[in-house]
């Protein structure tokens, strides 16, 4: 029982991952279709909230080429990259249709997504280290269990994540 166990937690943990890897994807694919989406959601998401290599660089060259002009077409995009692998992506995610027809909302629910899987992360974290350090020390510092508990009142729905349905 317990190997079934600890086989479906972690088939668990991976389609959770890779969900978090769709999100990613699917926001750098509105973004790359639709540069006004991206004008209008970039100080909502920053590349370090982007977890997988490629996409993270598809992002920053996004955030460079928004500093310079406000329209930024895939070709512009390719152009300042210079990297063929990433070259492949941004066509795919460019010429993928995206689903849904309010992709402005769309791109919203998606930074939810991907800001919330990084407060699940840093939850999982929190909630080994202060277990490593009852067990070893008998005490935890007050500010990782300040952390710890807005995390757990987040989870448990008592208080609102920082998501906002429109940023305008």
């Amino acid at each position: 029982g317990f190997r079934q166990k600890i086989g479906q937690s972690i088939q668990e943990e991976t389609s959770a991952d890779n969900g978090f890897v769709k999100a990613q994807s699917n926001l750098l694919q509105l973004f790359i279709s639709d540069a006004s989406i991206y004008q209008q959601w970039q100080e909502q998401i920053a590349p370090g909230d982007i977890t997988e290599q490629n996409l993270k660089s598809i992002l920053e060259a996004l955030a460079v080429l928004s500093q310079k002009q406000q329209v930024i077409t895939p070709s512009e995009i390719i152009d300042y990259l210079q990297n063929e692998h990433l070259t492949g992506i941004i066509a795919k995610l460019a010429f993928s249709p995206a689903e849904g027809t309010n992709t402005s909302q769309l791109a919203g629910e998606l930074i939810h997504s991907i800001k919330n899987w990084h407060k699940k992360e840093r939850y999982k974290t929190l909630s080994e280290e202060i277990s490593r350090k009852l067990d070893a020390e008998g005490t935890v510092d007050p500010v990782l269990m300040q952390e710890y508990r807005e995390l757990t009142q987040i989870f448990k729905g008592s208080k609102v994540g920082g998501h906002r349905a429109d940023p305008s």
